[in-house]
C-alpha cells in the first residue's frame, strides 16, 4: 500500500463493482481481531447456535445450511444488533474509556497517517447486508473489559452515520470511516462534541480532530483499553 488515499479509492472502486453486496476492510492486526470477535461473540445476546436454531429440520436440510453456517451467523447478528434492547446512546458511553493525554496523541497520529498502524496488506470481506453499519455483523468486536463492547461499537457506527460517515471496516483496535456525500461540514464540531462524550478529547485534541474532518475524508477511532500500545508506530 503507497498511501492511505489510494487505499480508500480502492474501497470506492471496489464497491461499485461489487454492489449490492457491501465490502468490509480488516484493519489492524487481523489474527487478534478475528480471535476476539471469537470471543465477543460468545455473549448471551451474540451467541449463535447453528443447531439450535435449525433444529426442526431435516438432516438433508441441516447439511445443506451448515454448508452456509458463516451467512447464517451474520444474518443473526444483525437481527441482534437491531433489536431495541441491544440499543445503546452515546451518552451511556461515558464511563467506558479512560483515555489520557499520550492516548489522544496517538490517535491523532493515526488520523494524520493510518497507514503506519495496519496491515500491510488489508483483508476484504464482501457481505449481504441491507446497509452499510451491519457490515459489523461481519466481525463483531469488543471483548476485553476494559474495550468497548459489541453494542457499543455499534452505536459508534451508527452515529458516525449519522454525520455522513460511512462504516469501513475494524481491526483489533480501529474503527475506520469514510466520508459519504451526506456529510456536512458545519456539523464537523458537533461530531467531535457527541464523540466527546465517549473520548473525553481534551482541547487540543478537539480542535485537532475537527480540522482534520474539515479537511480529510475519512476518520479513524480506536474502541480498545489505550491506543498508547500503537506509539511506537509514531515519534510521541
Amino acid at each position: 500500500m503507497a498511501d492511505w488515499q489510494g487505499v480508500l479509492d480502492i474501497y470506492l472502486q471496489l464497491k461499485k463493482d461489487v454492489y449490492p453486496k457491501k465490502v468490509f476492510v480488516v484493519l489492524d492486526d487481523v489474527g487478534q481481531a478475528m480471535y476476539t470477535s471469537m470471543h465477543a461473540t460468545q455473549n448471551d445476546d451474540l451467541y449463535f447456535d447453528l443447531e439450535e436454531q435449525f433444529k426442526d429440520v431435516s438432516e438433508n436440510d441441516f447439511k445443506q445450511i451448515e454448508a452456509q453456517q458463516g451467512v447464517h451467523e451474520v444474518n443473526y447478528y444483525v437481527k441482534q444488533l437491531l433489536k431495541d434492547k441491544n440499543i445503546i446512546e452515546i451518552k451511556d458511553l461515558k464511563n467506558c474509556l479512560k483515555y489520557d493525554t499520550d492516548d489522544f496523541k496517538v490517535i491523532c497520529q493515526m488520523n494524520h497517517a493510518p497507514l503506519a498502524v495496519l496491515e500491510s496488506e488489508l483483508r476484504i470481506k464482501l457481505v449481504d447486508v441491507e446497509t452499510e453499519v451491519l457490515k459489523f455483523a461481519v466481525l463483531p468486536n469488543g471483548y476485553f473489559s476494559c474495550d468497548l463492547q459489541p453494542f457499543e461499537n455499534f452505536a459508534i457506527i451508527q452515529l458516525l452515520e449519522k454525520f455522513g460517515f460511512e462504516f469501513l471496516g475494524l481491526g483489533a483496535s480501529l474503527l475506520g470511516f469514510v466520508k459519504t456525500e451526506s456529510f456536512k461540514i458545519e456539523k464537523s464540531t458537533a461530531l467531535i462534541d457527541e464523540l466527546n462524550q465517549v473520548y473525553h478529547f481534551d482541547l487540543s485534541t478537539q480542535n485537532t480532530l475537527i480540522q482534520h474532518i474539515k479537511t480529510q475524508n475519512y476518520l479513524i477511532l480506536t474502541y480498545t483499553e489505550s491506543p498508547q500500545g500503537y506509539a511506537d508506530f509514531y515519534d510521541v
